[in-house]
């Protein structure tokens, strides 16, 4: 799943960042300050629901619409690993932040650095959450996965 959705957003942002319009923009950032409310009140279904929005609306650019269930899928099943134990961890996580990190890098518009941006930013969200998910990729002989790193 993890590989699935890596290929699907890095393919989707190269397609949809030359062309990212202001509105969207706005769209996301709004997002993104519904998301450190959630962190706030320790709404950690919340965070998963707005997490999924935000990815969702950004491979919604792309125009690919046959694959958006597919990546709706992916990242539910991922989201039911990374946030299933939310609320052991530290709340001072910024998911908000991060997110508008990604979001600087997209507003550039440069396709390459935006698909390495969401690339790097799946991949610190699994780390943080769910280390043994990279563990599994790196080990797996059948893989694809070359790493989050750039």
């Amino acid at each position: 799943m993890v590989e699935i959705r890596v290929q699907l957003e890095t393919t989707g942002i190269r397609r949809s960042a030359p062309a990212m319009n202001d509105e969207v923009i706005g769209e996301l950032t709004a997002m993104t300050q519904e998301m450190d409310q959630a962190v706030s009140a320790l709404d950690f279904y919340r965070c998963s629901e707005l997490d999924r929005k935000f990815h969702m609306t950004l491979f919604r650019q792309a125009t690919l619409p046959a694959l958006e269930p597919v990546l709706n899928r992916c990242t539910l099943h991922i989201h039911r690993i990374t946030y299933l134990h939310a609320e052991t961890k530290e709340t001072d996580i910024s998911f908000g932040d991060n997110h508008r990190a990604l979001l600087q890098v997209i507003e550039s518009r440069d396709p390459t650095a935006a698909s390495d941006s969401i690339k790097a930013h799946i991949g610190e969200v699994i780390e943080l959450w769910a280390p043994p998910i990279i563990d599994e990729l790196e080990r797996s002989p059948t893989t694809h996965f070359t790493g989050f790193s750039n």
